[in-house]
């Protein structure tokens, strides 16, 4: 299985279900125990981490556990940025590897750590590697094109799983001695180990690609369809990539489709073709001007590719309009205005989720509303919530295979909305405290899935990697600001060792509720996103139409090869 898809294609004919199937089960398999540990953060927050060494903790500072968290949370996105790197220019395989091996040796060292600094580099190298085991399988998703969405929502989904391995952690150092935070994480060290060895035995160098033209499926077509004009293997996978000028600085030759009959000498140039392609693929002109290339690895085809090209030889003045976003060149992506929306959307409600985590028994203890052992209940309840989120992530799989990405970044923040409500007005009740988290969960559950789906049902898979991994570095820049936030907003009465159970304790409760309300108003005015993105959806869609009326250009129509242009 470890062989990439092209090699796959040729050789050994497409994978079979069971081969497929295998390859997304060790996928669930590998981010369910290793994507987001540290998220499990408030399950050992105020047990495991701040008991003394003698006890089998970590003996770590109680005012101190946040500012790991928020360390730790922000090197786990800003990783993103250059495991992204790692996915484009070195494939899931070893992208995969590295990831595994930065988490091994961060619970290696963690197990070996005895001082507050040791500890805060451990769980930065675990956190370091945490993003790069989610993207370096979302590629998966392509081998089930009838639902690949349902599938990228639990690939992406089943990191929600990770976040309870703190919780276990938690309840094993309760239940038995042998139990301590060196030892459980030694243990767990040998686990991201073994699947490391998995990894390289299972995964592909190159990732698994949407269908392209050279597919059999895609190339001949049905025994039915009339053969005049039909191209050979041969010419139609040259004819899917770009003949670039030999001066990069040039804009690439446009080879239309009516122009076939002018390809007939060109399969016998087709390994200096190739080879000058993939020369160039990675040259800084491509940023900008060459869209129909890969940035960081040899071109292959988005669905929009034959009106992309036809429309780049025209002087027509909606040309960005018509061309699809997966199209275009790396720095138009980067700078279009779904991305920057998508990134706006996903910065601050992973700040919000994120602040959650690190600040939930902080603010239970300051608003000192229930009981120590009830609040302790809570947060390990929250914790288990958090942990059936990849249900969530099945539900926004099939939502954005059935309604789109719009429809579902709406409900994403109306959950968000809906569970700051509860925090603000209703918590002084435990029963609604329950709704606020299994609202929570959903509310994450759907963030990383939508935030995924709009990178890849609007910007495609050639710059995928990069592109997410800047939307999560510069989303880890702003989780450093949780740990000086938290001690803005953090009250004092947490600090009290037994608060007086009448509520007369002389402390400052804090400013969680100042802090709810600002959280709310954030949500509320994120609405605008998807509505831009419809209005922008609709209009490309609008322009793709009026071209095609007005260049009677027929798509598909052509024997032998399918095209599809919905995007």
């Amino acid at each position: 299985m470890g062989c990439c898809r092209q090699n796959k294609v040729d050789a050994d004919g497409p994978m079979s279900l069971a081969q497929r199937s295998g390859v997304l089960l060790f996928a669930l398999l590998q981010n369910s125990l290793m994507g987001g540990i540290v998220y499990g953060w408030s399950s050992i927050d105020s047990t495991l981490l701040i008991a003394p060494e003698s006890h089998g903790g970590a003996g770590i500072d109680p005012e101190k556990t946040s500012h790991v968290f928020s360390w730790a949370a922000s090197t786990a996105m800003v990783s993103s940025f250059f495991l992204g790197i790692v996915l484009d220019l070195f494939g899931p395989r070893m992208c995969s590897l590295l990831s595994l091996s930065t988490i091994a040796t961060g619970c290696a060292l963690l197990s070996v750590s005895h001082d507050f600094a040791q500890f805060s580099v451990g769980f930065c190298v675990l956190a370091f590697g945490g993003p790069g085991i989610c993207s370096s399988i979302i590629h998966i998703a392509n081998l089930f094109p009838e639902s690949k969405n349902l599938v990228m929502g639990c690939l992406s989904g089943c990191i929600a799983v990770s976040f309870s391995v703190l919780s276990v952690f938690d309840y094993l150092w309760h239940q038995y001695e042998w139990a301590t935070f060196h030892s459980l994480f030694a243990f767990y060290a040998i686990i991201a180990t073994l699947l490391g060895v998995g990894a390289l035995v299972i995964y592909p160098n190159d990732p698994y690609e949407e269908s392209t033209l050279d597919d059999d499926s895609s190339i001949n077509g049905s025994d039915d369809d009339d053969k005049t004009g039909q191209l050979d293997g041969e010419e139609t996978r040259l004819l899917v990539k770009t003949i670039v000028h030999p001066s990069v600085h040039h804009s690439p030759t446009t080879v239309v489709l009516r122009h076939v009959a002018s390809l007939s000498a060109i399969p016998e140039h087709k390994h200096h073709h190739e080879s000058h392609i993939q020369s160039v693929a990675a040259g800084p002109s491509l940023v900008i001007q060459q869209p129909l290339d890969s940035y960081l690895r040899p071109y292959t085809r988005s669905e929009s590719f034959m009106i992309s090209k036809e429309v780049m030889a025209t002087d027509d003045p909606n040309k960005d309009v018509i061309m699809s976003l997966k199209d275009q060149p790396f720095l138009k992506q980067l700078l279009s205005g779904s991305y920057i929306r998508s990134s706006i959307l996903f910065w601050i409600c992973s700040f919000v989720t994120n602040f959650y985590v690190s600040s939930l028994s902080t603010e239970l203890a300051d608003l000192d509303q229930y009981t120590s052992p009830v609040q302790h209940g809570l947060t390990q309840t929250f914790t288990l919530f958090m942990s059936g989120g990849v249900f969530g992530s099945v539900m926004v799989g099939i939502l954005i295979d059935n309604f789109g990405v719009e429809i579902c970044t709406s409900i994403l923040l109306v959950f968000g909305q809906l569970q700051m409500v509860i925090v603000l007005f209703f918590d002084q009740y435990q029963s609604m405290m329950m709704l606020s988290f299994f609202l929570y969960t959903l509310f994450r559950a759907f963030l990383y899935p939508v935030f995924i789906a709009s990178l890849t049902s609007r910007l495609g898979f050639k710059y995928f990697g990069v592109l997410l991994g800047i939307g999560f570095a510069v989303s880890g820049l702003f989780q450093l600001l949780m740990a000086p936030l938290h001690d803005i907003v953090a009250g004092d009465c947490h600090l009290l060792a037994s608060p007086d159970p009448s509520g007369e304790d002389d402390c400052f409760e804090g400013l969680w509720i100042s802090l709810h309300l600002l959280q709310l108003s954030a949500l509320l005015g994120l609405m605008v996103v998807p509505f831009l993105d419809y209005r922008s959806k609709v209009a490309h869609e609008l322009a793709v139409e009026e071209y095609k009326a007005r260049t009677h250009f027929g798509y598909g129509s052509l024997s032998g090869i399918g095209l599809s242009l919905e995007d």
